[in-house]
């Protein structure tokens, strides 16, 4: 049977990582917690400072020496200096630093000369300036990358409370198909689709579980669905989503019962993506070309296992002007690769660089930025013609219930 929904949990940090917050994060403490310098240098008060130059420099009285993890031993009295180096906390009395490059200790080590003025506050980190104890740090449905990491990290917390990883299955078919590794004759393919989704799913936070593949007979179809759907919150099925004759991924589905909530849309590539309920199992039933595949992914697969992590994605729109004119279906929604967008000096409208599209191409979606959305209802659009460009890059997550 299928798991129950997992509740959220507390993983070590780099457990966490490519997860998301299952609820907001505050402060445990100041950062920094104390007082420290910025530079190695000296410690010292600033108004005895005041109109010091390089041929007359102000003379303290080196009284100490403060690294990094240790505490002053003493408390600085007037006429006073104390070597610190950066990160050490400063010592009572002081109120800035001058660095190391302003100033020069005397021969015999008992003083030290200041070449510059330096103002109260000068080349300190003042504590909790980053962030005060308390005080709000991410919200629930942030996601944990590198630096949400080294924020937790740095501020004492050992695990992060974040949402469990969907459990995915991808499921490949095709007569066709070959396991790379294995010699292949002209007519048929590689089979690349399990990886790439396989990637594809890892990338939105999923765990896989399962990589399969079957032969376009519904009988070994329908083993491969009745073994794998139990055992995962989201199956993923490429190949075999249209209407020929050997095309059967959505029949057999439908003889077992599976309640179709999307089956086809109008979209290019991706059309005949289908979404459906296979007793507690999300199927997503995507077609065998990979360009296809990835678009059909990405607006269907994605949401949803991101859904299954509490989270919906916000990704940044921008308007870009069209590199070359295209020309589509009028009826349906396309969405092209946009390779870089350009800008120009003059802060004008940027344009998108087009990629040339097919569903049965991959290598169209390398290091893309995004896609540029021709809307349905037109067939034609001009070179120049601004439309609107989703973004890849740095998505916003806001916090939903879980599906």
């Amino acid at each position: 049977m299928a798991r129950a929904h997992a509740a959220p949990s507390h993983l070590p940090l780099l457990e966490a990582h490519g997860r998301f917050l299952a609820a907001r994060v505050d402060a445990a403490r100041a950062l920094p917690g104390c007082d420290n310098s910025a530079m190695d240098g000296w410690a010292v008060r600033a108004e005895e400072t005041r109109g010091a130059l390089r041929d007359r420099p102000a003379r303290l009285r080196i009284v100490d020496t403060v690294y990094a993890g240790h505490l002053p031993r003493r408390a600085l009295q007037p006429g006073e200096a104390a070597r610190i180096f950066t990160g050490a906390p400063l010592p009572t009395g002081a109120d800035a630093v001058v660095r190391q490059e302003a100033a020069r200790p005397t021969d015999d080590g008992t003083h030290v000369e200041l070449f510059i003025s330096v103002l109260p506050g000068h080349d300190l980190r003042r504590a909790g300036e980053e962030v005060m104890p308390g005080a709000p740090l991410f919200p629930a449905g942030q996601r944990v990358d590198a630096t949400v990491l080294g924020v937790l990290a740095s501020l004492g917390e050992a695990t992060a409370l974040v949402r469990p990883a969907p459990r995915v299955a991808v499921l490949a078919t095709g007569d066709e198909l070959v396991p790379p590794g294995q010699p292949a004759e002209p007519h048929q393919v590689f089979e690349s689709n399990r990886i790439l989704v396989a990637a594809l799913a890892r990338e939105a936070g999923a765990d896989v579980t399962w990589l399969d593949r079957s032969r376009d007979d519904e009988a070994e179809l329908h083993a491969h669905l009745e073994r794998l759907a139990p055992q995962v919150d989201v199956l993923i099925t490429t190949g075999g989503a249209s209407v020929g004759d050997r095309d059967c991924v959505k029949r057999v589905l439908t003889r077992m019962g599976a309640r179709f909530l999307v089956d086809g849309v109008a979209l290019k590539p991706g059309k005949p993506v289908a979404v459906a309920r296979l007793g507690h199992t999300a199927v997503v039933v995507l077609p065998g070309n990979p360009g296809a595949a990835t678009v059909a992914f990405d607006q269907f697969a994605r949401p949803l296992i991101l859904k299954h992590q509490g989270v919906l994605e916000q990704r940044r729109v921008v308007r870009a002007r069209l590199s070359e004119a295209r020309h589509k279906q009028a009826g349906l929604t396309y969405l092209v690769t946009v390779a870089a967008l350009d800008v120009r000096d003059d802060g004008a409208t940027p344009w998108a660089r087009l990629r040339p599209q097919g569903a049965g191409q991959i290598l169209q979606n390398v290091a893309a930025q995004g896609w540029a959305v021709l809307p349905s209802g037109r067939a034609d659009f001009a070179q120049g013609e601004p439309v609107d460009v989703q973004l890849f890059a740095l998505p916003d997550f806001q916090a939903v219930e879980a599906a």
